[in-house]
Parts: structure tokens; C-alpha cells; sequence
């Protein structure tokens, strides 16, 4: 999942089953 805004971290991580997985770079 590629996520650009900031925010959307919460929603990747919200989406991902694993929440302890790291932010995505790019």
C-alpha cells in the first residue's frame, strides 16, 4: 500500500492487520 499524506498513515495502518508494521517510505 503506498500512502503519500501524512494522515494516511493511520488509514495504512488501519487497513493493515499488522498495526506494528513500520510507515511505509514510499
Amino acid at each position: 500500500m503506498k500512502i503519500e499524506l501524512q494522515e494516511g498513515k493511520k488509514i495504512y495502518f488501519a487497513s493493515d492487520q499488522h498495526f506494528g508494521a513500520p510507515t511505509p517510505a514510499e
